[in-house]
């Protein structure tokens, strides 16, 4: 940017000078300037998806290798977990609310959330589809890693990660039913 010119421009404008573009010009500026957001705008979603198609081959390519590893467990619909440590006791309904403490990541190992020094509180209704059926097998007390698929991992809204998340979780308390 010309800082000159810019200076001039408002100097100008406030004078009530006319621009020293005609509009037609001025009109041909602005288009290109729009042009050339949604070529970038269009190079990011490229980006987007060939890295989303490829977090899903190395997520479909851990979780099959994963599922043979000693002590990991594989529900029906694809949540893998592995007990941390085991409690016994009755296990929260689909409805439940429940207290916990987590840590979620990627599968390279950044931690995206996690519940820090104060437990968290979720009804089990709203949460992704992964963490309802996953909390639904644990006691109060047990602690589990789970690896979340992609088709496991969303709730429906946009932006998704896609591949897989990975959750410890310990479960602190079960509410009889969401508030």
């Amino acid at each position: 940017m010309d800082l000159e010119r810019l200076l001039k421009g408002l100097q100008d404008s406030l004078a009530n000078v006319p621009p020293a573009l005609d509009a037609a010009r001025r009109d041909a500026i602005y288009q290109e300037i729009r042009d050339r957001q949604t070529q970038a705008e269009a190079a990011r979603a490229a980006d987007v998806e060939a890295e989303s198609a490829s977090n899903l081959v190395r997520a479909e390519a851990f979780l099959q290798d994963n599922a043979t590893a000693e002590g990991v467990q594989v529900t029906d619909s694809g949540l893998q977990y592995r007990v941390l440590v085991e409690q016994s006791g009755p296990n929260a309904g689909a409805d439940a609310r429940v207290v916990v403490h987590y840590k979620g990541s990627f599968p390279n190992g950044e931690i995206f959330d996690q519940s820090q020094e104060a437990p968290a509180e979720f009804n089990l209704n709203q949460v992704i589809p992964g963490w309802t059926e996953g909390l639904q097998l644990m006691s109060v007390g047990e602690e589990r890693r789970f690896w979340i698929p992609q088709e496991l991992a969303s709730n429906g809204r946009p932006g998704a990660p896609a591949g897989m998340l990975v959750f410890d979780v310990e479960l602190l308390e079960i509410k009889a039913s969401a508030q």
